[in-house]
């Protein structure tokens, strides 16, 4: 089996390889679940959690307790946020990847599940995320405990998005997996977290055997983990968030990593503001006995 990283940033501290595993339809097999089991117990890609493999309940543990701090796996990472503030964003670029990857620490005054349920569910996607021109569900599989949170037959999903962007990038197309799993805690009194991952499909699935949107790039290389939690104060969230993606552009790789540089705090920022008024309308709704999306 393949083993788990991407573009050179590992899932777990012994591979080397540079791009993570994604199975294939036939891979998808019910989930076995280990009662008890931690990120200690883990060892290749053996499912400890309902879905989720080993070395990706390792990277979760990681985000978890780096939280705050450069990441621990690239303690030399660049902070390319001012100071302390928030959010917070490192970018590094591993002797064995080609491409930046970032990692990033915000908290919003929202409730987990308000969150979640902006992020994860497709159908609403364009009402807070302007960039978003496409974005769909394709097929799903798995567990189904979290349809509250994105409103699809299962946690696991296909999905397919048409993103645009500001010059100089193209209008840009992704078709993804994603898996959504809500995990036990990492320390007998911690919080539990909720774990999304979002990578490339394999190039073998068949979704990608269609031509490309008109005046659009296929993104090639893209993957995003995101660890997120209940903050201290109630009604609070924190996110853990490790991201790399190819740009798809023939540039200079400084001139791609100062418009990344720009544009992530920016974009973290924008969200924060959406998921506000995301729950301020969502309590609006339940007022006026309204389902709120």
């Amino acid at each position: 089996s393949e083993p788990s990283t991407a573009n050179g940033w590992t899932l777990s501290s012994d591979i080397t390889e540079e791009r993570p595993h994604r199975m294939h339809a036939d891979e998808h097999r019910a989930p076995t679940r280990t009662q008890g089991a931690t990120a200690s117990d883990a060892c290749g890609e053996t499912e400890l959690e309902d879905g989720i493999r080993a070395d990706e309940l390792l990277l979760a543990q990681r985000l978890f307790n780096d939280y705050g701090k450069p990441p621990s796996d690239h303690p030399g990472a660049t902070l390319i946020s001012k100071g302390t503030a928030l959010p917070r964003v490192w970018r590094y670029k591993p002797p064995e990847g080609r491409l930046d990857v970032y990692v990033s620490d915000i908290e919003l005054p929202v409730r987990v599940e308000s969150f979640l349920q902006m992020t994860c569910a497709t159908t609403s996607r364009s009402d807070w995320d302007e960039t978003a021109k496409d974005f769909k569900v394709l097929s799903s599989w798995g567990p189904s405990e979290l349809q509250a949170l994105h409103g699809e037959r299962a946690d696991f999903m296909y999905i397919y998005w048409l993103m645009s962007t500001p010059f100089p990038l193209a209008t840009r197309e992704y078709f993804i997996e994603r898996k959504l799993s809500y995990l036990r805690p990492f320390t007998a009194d911690g919080p539990r977290a909720y774990l999304k991952i979002d990578r490339m499909m394999e190039d073998s699935r068949p979704e990608l055997q269609v031509p490309t949107a008109k005046r659009a790039v296929r993104v090639t290389d893209y993957s995003q983990y995101q660890l997120v939690w209940p903050g201290e104060a109630d009604g609070t969230t924190v996110v853990r968030t490790v991201y790399v993606e190819n740009p798809m552009i023939t540039i200079p790789s400084w001139l791609q990593s100062w418009i990344t540089d720009k544009a992530l705090p920016k974009g973290l920022r924008a969200m924060s503001k959406a998921a506000v008024e995301f729950e301020r309308k969502q309590g609006r709704g339940a007022k006026n006995g309204k389902k709120a999306n």
